[in-house]
């Protein structure tokens, strides 16, 4: 048998969920901003927000619609995560309130739904000023909760001091009027992102800095743990992704200079050459990582609207995909598939291993 080699991936695209739902009007009206992958009943989903002020679930494999929720007033979601406590499947969702997303400070609220049922089961809360940008889960303290990057300024959006709070899930679900108001940290006019995950058993809180370079923060010791330092020019780290390959956490920071870059998280090391930008036009404007089989990917998303799926460390292009526009967020990998949110709808994308000649 001859040697595997990356250039025996070959991936199957899956259709568009949009495209797929059966009756018309089952998609969503405007920009999907945000989107994530879960579990229940044995069969993955996926979760969109959007700013026409919905929140749907979608069977991954097929497409069928499966809930939907609309939030009255001015409000967008921002941002989604799925996670399961006592066994139990739920969405957490970060909507603004007032101003238009990404164009200044609005009043941004989390709320958790029940992933089966779609019945929010907790009060809104959060912080009443400042935007939600951001969300990450993790434990702190021994508890389940999540992570917000959070915007606090009622000023310009070049100069809003940042604040990371950290919730905990377990109270805002037993107590429906909790408005839980979180433990504040790093309070700092430069958090750019966030990710959280785990490093050698020590919860670890990676958070982008204005000048590129990211920390990595231990939430149980309050300790700094590594600095991950861009070479070159200061580029703003403005999205991260943290996942698991070949048993290594990993995070993969997505830059304003349209680059990405992997870091393996126990070494602080960087992991092959960044990925970059083919012009100008195509913008790298999300990325994920994970594996396909055995094999590292890096997937990336551009400002016209095209997903490409990249191997690591080689960066040698595997396979691509137009979306309906620009794309503005990936998931993470998750049993070879992977959702993205974009200016035309929600696209869920199969990646698949090509069997090896013998």
């Amino acid at each position: 048998m001859r040697k595997k080699s990356t250039r025996d991936l070959e991936l199957c695209w899956q259709s568009s969920v949009d495209e797929l739902a059966p009756k018309d009007g089952e998609t969503h009206r405007a920009p999907v901003r945000c989107v994530a992958l879960g579990g229940r009943d044995g069969k993955d989903f996926v979760v969109s927000g959007s700013d026409d002020r919905t929140l749907r679930l979608w069977d991954a494999a097929t497409g069928e619609p499966l809930i939907e929720r609309r939030i009255s007033g001015r409000r967008a979601f921002v941002w989604v995560e799925t996670f399961h406590m006592d066994g139990k499947p739920y969405v957490i969702a970060g909507h603004l309130y007032g101003n238009e997303v990404w164009y200044g400070p609005g009043r941004g609220r989390l709320r958790i739904w029940d992933a089966m049922s779609g019945r929010p089961l907790s009060g809104l809360f959060g912080d009443t000023d400042g935007s939600c940008e951001n969300l990450s889960l993790g434990r702190f303290q021994g508890k389940p909760v999540v992570i917000a990057k959070r915007d606090n300024s009622e000023s310009s959006m070049y100069d809003m001091p940042q604040s990371i709070r950290i919730y905990d899930l377990q109270e805002a679900l037993t107590n429906a009027n909790c408005q839980c108001a979180g433990h504040s940290r790093y309070t700092t006019p430069r958090v750019s992102a966030i990710a959280c995950g785990s490093v050698e058993d020590a919860e670890i809180l990676a958070y982008g800095d204005n000048d590129g370079t990211v920390t990595l923060h231990d939430l149980e010791s309050d300790q700094r743990a590594k600095v991950l330092a861009k070479k070159g020019a200061a580029a703003v780290a403005m999205y991260l992704r943290w996942a698991t390959v070949r048993g290594e956490p990993v995070l993969s920071v997505g830059y304003d200079d349209g680059k990405v870059q992997l870091w393996r998280l126990r070494s602080g090391r960087r992991w092959g050459k960044p990925v970059r930008a083919a012009s100008g036009d195509d913008w790298i404007t999300a990325a994920s990582c994970g594996e396909i089989g055995d094999v590292p990917v890096i997937v990336t998303g551009n400002s016209a609207g095209q997903v490409i799926v990249w191997d690591v460390p080689g960066n040698t292009p595997l396979a691509s995909r137009r979306m309906g526009g620009k794309i503005n967020q990936i998931s993470e990998i998750r049993d070879r598939r992977v959702a993205i949110a974009h200016a035309g709808g929600v696209g869920v994308l199969d990646l698949e291993r090509k069997k090896l000649a013998k």
